[in-house]
């Protein structure tokens, strides 16, 4: 734009490798190392993106030849292991990939549901925000906007799975 105003999101992670709040000092930091490369009349934001953390559940369709309770176990560690990693801030969200990651497991015949759930309850993100209005039309994905990011906060609590 003519302002030539920048906006840098960011975010951090504590020693639990929960997302925070970057401090001060960081952003500070931050900007000092940018004055070196920007342009003489850009001017740097340094804002927090804001953490929406979520549930995720799912259900699955298991095969006769299979004990069901063992294939859901493999189920979520597998959806477990996926969501170990961090995702970006504005990052979308594919459920797609949910779908697929769900269907690869030996024994699941297929994955009838995944459903995304804002979790506002204490000791987590008190962000409200709607997922169904990011949505794609083929519900496939949730584009997540720019200055937000998602978080499935407690792993072995806030991914669950169910059989049938």
């Amino acid at each position: 734009s003519f302002k030539r105003n920048l906006n840098l999101y960011v975010i951090s992670q504590d020693q639990d490798n929960n997302l925070i709040n970057s401090n001060i000092i960081i952003k500070n930091n931050l900007k000092n190392w940018l004055q070196k490369y920007k342009m003489l009349n850009d001017t740097i934001d340094i804002l927090d993106a804001k953490i929406i953390n979520i549930n995720l559940s799912f259900e699955i369709v298991s095969s006769n030849m299979k004990n069901k309770y063992d294939v859901l176990q493999r189920c979520l560690e597998v959806v477990q292991n996926f969501f170990k990693v961090k995702m970006n801030i504005g990052q979308t969200f594919d459920l797609a990939s949910v779908y697929s990651l769900l269907n690869r497991v030996d024994g699941v015949v297929d994955t009838t549901k995944v459903k995304l759930e804002v979790n506002n309850s204490t000791g987590y993100s008190q962000i409200s925000f709607n997922l169904d209005e990011y949505i794609t039309p083929d519900n496939k994905s949730i584009i997540i906007p720019q200055d937000y990011i998602l978080e499935i906060k407690n792993i072995s609590t806030d991914i669950k799975g169910s059989v049938l």
